[in-house]
């Protein structure tokens, strides 16, 4: 199985919404927390920031089961702190801004090297101070093994009516995931079949949670975020949502804020030359073509990313 075929249905559906045009999200985020509002205040960057050792983190052996749900995924309410959350939104909000990739449902920065097919295989950067914490912390918490810990991480930004289309992670990865979720809430779906919309089950998760699938839901369901401004809606006919808030959540959920998200897996094939030198613009329109984004395939998009980089036209 190609990476190209475990994004086709994400792709195709990113051609769709160019031609017919994509709804705009809004244009000012909500804010879902307190989290949210003060990490877009000035404040100096953190990217030493690392995660505190706690005893009372929670570990994977007391994963939170998921009735309805398909066995192979669990969640982790609660596994950092709100001044951890804070801190971690600073960092992210802390790097420069040439280090997003803007996408058309999303923007993202790709940390720990450009993941390839073998026989070229990814080549390995370190993972900001931040972040490599939270990579360590997952190791501590049982939920990937200390012999083969994350080496590659997604952090993704969606604001509110943004998502991401159905898709599988695909062969490059060990299969298992870890999603750390931060500032606001969101519904996440698996899926047998993106075109009939054959729903397993609907979560809503919450923020500072960690959800964790592998196995069957990783290699034979797709997933995927719903590009909606609020989780109000019902989910797909025949699927009950499962509300992972605590307490079950108590009642409909408000409407998203700015989430951002971290994608920590296992890169299987790492290259053992060093990576050709790229200029900032291509790597972004790499990442942009690994990520699913079709944007990199316009000579507009990829001017303006030269422009926006380098100050010179394409």
């Amino acid at each position: 199985m190609s990476l190209a075929m475990d994004f086709a249905a994400m792709m195709k559906a990113e051609r769709a919404k160019a031609r017919g045009g994509a709804p705009a999200a809004p244009s000012a985020p909500q804010a879902a927390s307190a989290i949210a509002a003060s990490a877009s205040s000035p404040s100096s960057p953190t990217d030493d920031y690392g995660l505190p050792t706690r005893a009372d983190r929670p570990a994977f052996d007391a994963a939170r089961p998921l009735a309805r749900a398909p066995p192979s995924v669990w969640h982790l309410p609660d596994w950092i702190s709100p001044d951890e959350e804070a801190s971690l939104t600073r960092c992210a909000d802390g790097a420069p801004p040439e280090r997003w990739t803007r996408l058309r449902g999303r923007r993202l920065q790709n940390l720990g090297g450009l993941p390839k097919p073998p026989p070229g295989g990814m080549h390995a950067e370190p993972l900001p101070p931040w972040v490599a914490s939270v990579c360590d912390a997952l190791v501590a918490a049982g939920v990937f093994d200390a012999d083969a810990p994350p080496n590659h991480v997604l952090l993704n930004e969606y604001q509110p009516g943004q998502g991401i289309d159905a898709h599988r992670d695909g062969p490059l990865y060990a299969p298992r995931v870890a999603i750390l979720s931060l500032c606001s809430h969101c519904a996440f779906e698996f899926l047998r079949n993106d075109a009939a919309r054959d729903a397993v089950c609907s979560l809503l998760l919450p923020p500072r949670g960690v959800l964790v699938f592998s196995d069957d839901a990783y290699h034979e369901l797709l997933h995927t975020v719903p590009a909606v401004a609020a989780d109000d809606a019902p989910p797909p006919p025949g699927v009950e949502r499962i509300d992972l808030r605590a307490g079950g959540g108590g009642g409909p959920p408000p409407p998203r804020g700015r989430r951002l998200s971290l994608t920590v897996r296992r890169v299987l094939a790492l290259s053992p030359k060093s990576a050709p030198p790229l200029a900032l613009w291509e790597r972004n329109a790499a990442v942009a073509r690994f990520a699913g984004g079709r944007e990199y395939e316009a000579p507009e998009w990829r001017a303006s990313e030269r422009a926006r980089h380098e100050g010179s036209p394409e």
